[in-house]
């Protein structure tokens, strides 16, 4: 079963490579189970979790800090946090 949807979806996306679609198959046919278990499902699941997981974290950092240095009150904190750095105490 599995098989035939990567066969379908290579047909779709690979049309004019034919030979790379059946050698593809062959190749890798014997790393894929031939029937998912519910210990497999479970497995695949909690691994992609955890990839959309990491992926969210890192695009969330990056939009922050792009966000940040374009915003008016950060860009104000901050020069008024580097003017009390070099004020003068009596």
């Amino acid at each position: 079963m599995i098989v035939r949807i990567i066969n379908t979806i290579l047909g779709f996306f690979t049309r004019p490579y034919a030979s790379i679609q059946k050698y593809s198959i062959q190749t890798f046919q014997s790393y894929l189970p031939t029937q998912f278990d519910e210990k497999t499902w479970y497995i695949l699941f909690g691994f992609l979790t955890c990839c959309v997981f990491v992926i969210a974290y890192v695009l969330s950092r990056c939009v922050t800090l792009n966000d940040a240095d374009d915003d008016p009150v950060y860009q104000r904190a901050r020069l008024y946090s580097a003017q009390r750095k070099y004020k003068k105490f009596d």
